[in-house]
């Protein structure tokens, strides 16, 4: 979507229909795939916006009007879905947070964060990371499973200590 982005800037008022197009289509793509998406790509459309307000004037509304249709096409479904089951197009509403707030709550969950993607396909280096991780807390004052933190309750490195490979599960996707 970036080098769109910048291909519509770089030819200005001379930008083809199926570079709009492209752009519309990736711009759909980019957000039906992660939902931080809206975060990352909203630089990018004021940039292509503003630029495009710049050589077009008035008449910008005519690539931006099929873009946006095309885009929202593409997600129409999973908005409906999400708004069917949960009320709102973007999905479930988020109550999910800390109970407890402090610096070593904060230093617990980078921790623990940390060692989710540190996870290896040896089960004897992901045993050892798991209890230095509770060593740690033990230190921070915090129990690495108390559930006004841990969103599960427990917590694990992925893969265990009996692991020998790569897990195709994707509870223990931080490992591969």
């Amino acid at each position: 979507m970036t080098v769109l982005v910048l291909i519509i800037i770089n030819k200005g008022k001379n930008t083809s229909w199926d570079t709009y197009l492209l752009f519309s289509c990736s711009l759909g793509l980019c957000i039906l795939t992660k939902g931080t998406a809206y975060f990352y790509i909203l630089p990018f459309l004021v940039w292509v916006t503003l630029s495009q307000i710049k050589y077009l004037r008035t008449s910008v509304w005519k690539p931006a009007l099929p873009v946006a249709i095309i885009a929202l096409s593409i997600n129409i479904n999973h908005y409906w879905r999400n708004f069917d089951i949960f009320s709102s197009p973007l999905g479930e509403p988020s109550d999910y947070k800390n109970e407890i707030l402090g610096i070593n709550v904060m230093i617990s969950n980078v921790l623990r964060n940390l060692a989710l993607h540190m996870g290896t396909p040896i089960g004897l280096s992901n045993g050892i990371l798991n209890r230095i991780i509770q060593i740690l807390h033990t230190f921070l004052g915090v129990d690495v499973n108390d559930k006004r933190t841990t969103f599960y309750g427990e917590f694990f490195v992925p893969g265990g200590w009996l692991t020998i490979g790569f897990s195709g599960e994707e509870n223990g996707a931080g490992i591969i």
